[in-house]
């Protein structure tokens, strides 16, 4: 009969520590899975915001000459780096409003989409990019951060003197990635422009308030 308790008891034992071996790799689990606070909103064509979420944005001239290779995008804060090689050119028509060239690609088709990722520098927590097609018909463009926040927009293709504008920014954490969704029947690729990223923390401003601050109040 000791024998049968013992053999219970080392039973229960092992049980309880498959448990909390569950337990805990389940608890580290979530503990590394990254919130999603990553914010998206869009803007209208040629009315870029210097001021998103929290931040101060700013834009970075482009130094190289037209026709440029390129799987970079300058910012203040660092490079981009592009999935993809791009180019740096003179778009059929003027888009953006921080400069009059474009950065075109042309993505592999699968399953009916484009896609490109941007890889960002260290210390982004905001950013904004503009989109045009490259053919005038309707799109659905996606933007995706690396922590699963998605923002789509639809191009109407009424107009393709009119970009569609993504602004995003996280309050706590940087920015890794933004992945570029493109889904257009066409398919023939597109250009992005009105690149800016965070410079200030306006909240450094608002120590001293006891509301909670606001965009707006911000802006």
């Amino acid at each position: 009969m000791k024998k049968l308790c013992k053999k219970f008891t080392l039973i229960a034992l092992v049980i309880s520590l498959a448990m909390s071996t569950c337990v805990f790799a389940s608890a580290e689990d979530t503990q590394t899975e990254k919130p999603k606070d990553t914010q998206f909103f869009g803007f209208a064509d040629n009315t870029v915001p210097r001021v998103v979420g929290p931040y101060l944005m700013t834009y970075t001239p482009e130094t190289r000459p037209i026709g440029t290779v390129i799987t970079t995008i300058p910012t203040a804060l660092g490079d981009i780096n592009t999935s993809i090689e791009g180019e740096y050119t003179d778009w059929w028509k003027h888009f953006f409003k921080s400069h009059n060239h474009v950065y075109s690609f042309f993505p592999e088709i699968i399953d009916g989409t484009q896609t490109l990722v941007l890889t960002m520098p260290e210390g982004v927590r905001a950013f904004t990019f503009g989109l045009i097609p490259n053919v005038v018909s309707p799109a659905e463009i996606t933007a995706i951060a690396d922590d699963g926040t998605e923002f789509t927009q639809k191009y109407l293709g009424e107009d393709n003197n009119v970009s569609t504008g993504f602004a995003c920014y996280s309050p706590t954490s940087d920015i890794k990635t933004i992945t570029i969704s493109f889904k257009q029947g066409n398919n023939r690729g597109f250009a992005i422009g009105d690149i800016l990223v965070n410079t200030y923390d306006l909240r450094e401003d608002f120590t001293s308030l006891t509301k909670e601050y606001t965009g707006a109040d911000l802006s």
